[in-house]
């Protein structure tokens, strides 16, 4: 099975790749709140084709994440789990990423939870102070594997902006 693997680079820019293939990109905008900030999030295809943007909001009690368009595949709905962290649903299934929370000798990151069942994890592999690079590990070579790509996305928008 191919390897996917993310490249958040700090700033404005994040690149995920199966193998060596670009799958998608993620380009951010940033504004600042008055308890906190908001980042407008754009992932865009291989072609430079929007395929979804949302909203992050970064509060002092956690973040408050709303999609605002998409032309994925297949319709994607957030909600949220807890303070910090959200489900999507996705052709009929729920994807949940539970996070350990990083320090900087920890090299896991989370694990993936379909429909309750562990499906794969997603580990750090280099962190510098310009760039962290993760390896994902799926059960199988799925389109779900996409979209948990996108669900971590949605969690570590936080890491590209403004370090990690």
């Amino acid at each position: 099975m191919e390897k996917y693997r993310a490249i958040i680079k700090r700033g404005k820019y994040s690149y995920y790749y199966k193998g060596d293939e670009l799958v998608f990109t993620l380009k951010l905008k940033s504004k600042s709140l008055s308890f906190g900030f908001s980042v407008e999030c754009f992932i865009y295809d291989i072609n430079d084709n929007e395929i979804l943007a949302f909203m992050q909001n970064n509060f002092i009690i956690g973040i408050k994440l709303k999609l605002l368009t998409q032309s994925l595949p297949h319709i994607i709905s957030i909600e949220r789990k807890n303070i910090d962290s959200y489900n999507m649903k996705v052709m009929g299934k729920e994807i949940y990423l539970k996070i350990t929370y990083m320090s900087y000798l920890m090299k896991s990151f989370g694990e993936f939870f379909i429909d309750g069942r562990s499906y794969g994890k997603v580990v750090r592999v280099k962190k510098n102070m310009m760039r962290a690079e993760f390896e994902f590990n799926f059960e199988e070579d799925s389109e779900i594997n996409y979209y948990c790509m996108i669900l971590f996305t949605m969690h570590t928008v936080d890491y590209s902006n403004v370090g990690y």
